[in-house]
């Protein structure tokens, strides 16, 4: 698996820089149109997205200790990953935001959430989901495995698609696994991965019609 992803990440890294050059070219000529705020707000989105992307093409490459987890608003992630699905689901999707305002910030890697909440919408688009909710709450006195947490969000991708089949349901978060002819099976493992490296977990209820991810992470007071 580890030779099989180091031979992606290398197919990806020229296309990657070309993308890279493309928006920062677009980038410099939509500075020259000042009444184009719209379209150099979507130019930014892109460049940071080939970013992001290509720190993940890198990992496999060269792996490197993660980096340290800073203060970060959980809803600013949302936002961006509805900002994302806005772009590839247009108006097929209704897409739904239903925040608990009073979230502290909490430690964490605003990259690494942003992918990993990112592939579970994609995942419920490409389920022919006619709407996503993204629903965050405070739970109080929460076990996260072995361990107790004073306070822990919860949030929910909630999707009215074609829900997980049933005979992937035990193996839906292993790698290479998909419901899908075209899909590469690496999505919901990844997401699993980023809620353990938060101290957290991701787990699913499913049927047709209404399939709910849930990210339970702790929250830890930030200094």
């Amino acid at each position: 698996l580890q030779a099989a992803l180091k031979g992606l990440a290398h197919e990806l890294r020229n296309p990657l820089a070309g993308l890279k050059g493309a928006a920062q070219l677009l980038a410099r000529r939509a500075n020259l149109r000042p009444e184009e705020s719209g379209e150099r707000e979507l130019i930014e989105l892109i460049g940071a997205e080939i970013d992001r992307l290509s720190q993940l093409v890198e990992q496999p490459m060269s792996p490197a200790p993660q980096r340290p987890h800073a203060p970060l608003n959980i809803h600013q992630v949302l936002e961006r990953v509805l900002r994302l699905a806005e772009s590839e689901a247009g108006w097929a999707t209704q897409l739904q935001r239903d925040y608990d305002p009073s979230l502290p910030e909490f430690p964490g890697d605003a990259d690494r959430l942003t992918q990993a909440v990112w592939n579970l919408v994609r995942n419920a688009i490409e389920a022919g989901a006619g709407s996503v909710q993204l629903r965050t709450r405070a739970e109080h006195h929460v076990r996260i495995g072995e361990e107790a947490h004073a306070l822990a969000l919860r949030l929910e991708i909630v999707d009215d698609g074609r829900g997980v089949s049933p005979d992937l349901a035990e193996q839906v978060f292993l790698p290479l696994v998909s419901g899908r002819a075209e899909g590469t099976g690496l999505g919901l493992a990844l997401a699993q991965q980023v809620a353990r490296e938060h101290r957290g977990t991701l787990g699913f209820r499913s049927r047709p019609g209404h399939t709910v991810f849930t990210l339970l992470l702790p929250l830890e007071s930030v200094s």
